[in-house]
């Protein structure tokens, strides 16, 4: 059976909704700003996270998790250029990293995987730190949101 676009949008938020009412998908706060804030308008979930913003209570890094990113960001610090290192501590995925690492919990991105080059000269990598990498050297899981939906299927 195939859908049409919009039959595969009310599945897609059926299953964000389910996910994020029961507990099994967890959103943090520093995301939810992001999402719902004047900038995230025009971004993809923008609608479907605001129908469930009163649903749901966002999580929030605790003190150890607050140590953790800062160990998040070291790493970023030694391995990437410094501008491209400063705009990774500007976002929040040093925070996210650090509680998915401190509760063993998987990230669902749309952010590419991909492997990084070191520039031979510097030794450091080249280009801008993306969330999957860095998560990756934490041993932390990222997901696409379409890998997710294979893993944790909507229902019926």
């Amino acid at each position: 059976m195939r859908l049409s676009q919009e039959e595969a949008k009310v599945v897609l938020e059926d299953w964000l909704e389910d996910g994020v009412c029961s507990g099994r998908f967890l959103i943090a706060d520093m995301v939810q700003e992001e999402v719902l804030g004047e900038k995230g308008k025009a971004k993809p979930g923008y609608e479907a996270l605001w129908k469930l913003k009163n649903r749901y209570k966002p999580i929030s890094p605790t003190g150890e998790e607050l140590v953790l990113s800062a160990e998040v960001q070291a790493f970023v610090d030694k391995h990437f250029q410094p501008h491209d290192a400063q705009s990774f501590a500007r976002g929040a995925d040093p925070l996210l990293v650090a509680i998915a690492k401190a509760r063993g919990l998987t990230i669902i991105t749309q952010e590419r995987h991909t492997i990084p080059e070191v520039d031979g000269s510097t030794g450091r990598v080249k280009g801008k730190p993306t969330l999957t990498y860095v998560a990756f050297a934490f041993g932390v899981r990222c997901l696409s949101l379409m890998s997710a939906l294979v893993e944790v299927p909507p229902k019926p």
